[in-house]
């Protein structure tokens, strides 16, 4: 089963924890495989992730991001106080080689040089006591009291330059995923290096942003467990970039996609035995609501809404028809409503349907897109190959059956001034301990005698009537 969002956040004792591997930037929690105490000091260490990143980038103790001295020291209070300090942190990032914490050597052989926790990246965690009236400000949710880092995460191979480092190419990810020994694990040589190549430079290409400036045009950011079905995790890479995975000739893995290509392929009356077409999804079901769900950072990671893609004629016929486009991988808002766009024109195609070919009809064999001619339909335009099988008779080759799609070049056109809608503003999240003023209150001093001859000053409290029926006074 695929691991909840919250439970990446969160920090999690289990005897065997599911393991996390992620592309991109990302903010983690993860497993503990330790956890004691020992002398006022409660010693951690917690996995968060399968396999070398790049780097740990920031820390935080619950909410609040921290930073740390030479020694790995919280320098922020309430986490310090004068020469008092509650809360230390090391890191290893997941080497073949990395060693052992030595600040755990004080358990001996419950914890020694062995514990060397190689290609997981991790971290130790001490807390230590602080007096007793002091302790639920330091630690509001006592040893539980969750440990959180920023990470760019897992390094990736770039064939165009034939090094490996940290990426937010959707293109280096896919291809690392398909290598990868807890991924597909195809060998090198099964992989089409050229086309993912030029498929890295379409995703790095800048486009314009409404508000000025621009993006790559697709990049990523995500986590997935290794519990999770490898094609569901492809299938999450390549919704970032609009990527299409398929087999070439020579039988190599290579990938396309993301931007408009004309046809080179075109097929007429002349080449086309018999059809079924109809016109796209079904009037009745096709939505005219897409609402487009993408991760914020500055939401805490968090996955929110971007502007929803409407269809105002169609609303105004038949009411909203919604339907919902996930993006966990994707961290721009712009992004996410580009691809709504190619999301919408492919589920919503103004044709769909088949075609049976003649010989010639193989030349659609691993092509993206064809032209089709249909003058009884009166169509004449470009379509996606869903599907390409060969049609046999009596094991005597008679020609080819292809299942096709309505996609117009538009669906990849972009006008941000015009299409990108505008985002529900991003606050950062701020953490205050100050205590508010409370309101609705009326204090008053008064002296009342609290013996037979004894008055003393008290303090009396006048509370507004409570707004909600749940309250009383």
């Amino acid at each position: 089963p695929n691991m909840p969002r919250q439970e990446f956040r969160s920090t999690l004792n289990q005897a065997s924890g599911e393991r996390l591997r992620g592309y991109g930037r990302m903010k983690l929690a993860g497993t503990r495989a330790f956890w004691n105490s020992k002398d006022g000091i409660l010693y951690q260490v917690i996995v968060f992730h399968h396999g070398q990143v790049h780097a740990i980038d920031r820390f935080f103790v619950g909410d609040d991001e921290v930073t740390l001295d030479g020694a790995g020291w919280v320098k922020e209070e309430p986490y310090r106080d004068g020469d008092d300090t509650f809360i230390r942190m090391a890191t290893r990032v997941g080497t073949p080689g990395q060693t052992a914490f030595e600040e755990m050597a004080v358990w001996g052989q419950a914890w020694d040089e062995r514990y060397r926790l190689r290609g997981l990246a991790c971290l130790y965690v001490e807390f230590v006591a602080p007096e007793l009236e002091r302790y639920s400000e330091v630690f509001p949710e006592g040893p539980n009291t969750t440990i959180r880092i920023e990470a760019r995460m897992s390094r990736v191979y770039d064939p165009r330059t034939g090094t490996t480092g940290y990426s937010e190419n959707p293109a280096l990810a896919i291809r690392d995923y398909l290598t990868h020994p807890d991924g597909y694990r195809l060998s090198a040589d099964q992989i089409d290096d050229a086309s993912f190549a030029a498929f890295a430079n379409i995703c790095d290409q800048i486009v314009p942003l409404k508000s000025g400036g621009g993006e790559a045009r697709y990049r990523l950011g995500g986590v997935y467990s290794l519990q999770d079905d490898p094609k569901d995790v492809l299938a999450r890479l390549m919704a970032t970039c609009d990527g299409d995975v398929y087999l070439t000739a020579e039988g190599k893995v290579a990938i396309r996609g993301g931007v408009w290509r004309a046809p080179t392929v075109q097929l007429g009356p002349d080449d086309i035995l018999a059809f079924d077409m109809q016109e796209g999804a079904n009037k009745f079901s096709a939505f005219n609501v897409l609402q487009i769900l993408y991760c914020e950072p500055g939401q805490d990671y968090q996955l929110i809404e971007a502007p929803r893609w409407q269809n105002a004629e169609d609303i105004a016929v038949r009411g909203e028809v919604p339907e919902e486009l996930r993006l966990d991988m994707v961290q721009s808002p712009a992004q996410a409503q580009r691809l709504a766009k190619i999301h919408q024109h492919r589920q919503n195609p103004r044709w769909r349907g088949t075609i049976r070919t003649k010989a010639i009809g193989l030349n659609a064999r691993g092509e993206a897109t064809i032209r089709v001619t249909l003058p009884e339909l009166a169509i004449d335009e470009v379509f996606r190959v869903d599907d390409h099988g060969i049609v046999l008779d009596g094991g005597v080759f008679v020609g080819c059956e292809i299942a096709i799609s309505s996609l117009p070049a538009e669906a990849y056109d972009w006008n941000p001034q015009t299409e990108e809608g505008v985002p529900d503003p991003v606050d950062p999240i701020e953490v205050s301990r100050a205590i508010e003023v409370p309101t609705g209150l009326d204090p008053e001093i008064e002296h009342r005698s609290i013996g037979v001859s004894t008055t003393a000053p008290v303090i009396v409290l006048t509370v507004a009537t409570p707004a909600r029926k749940g309250l009383v006074m």
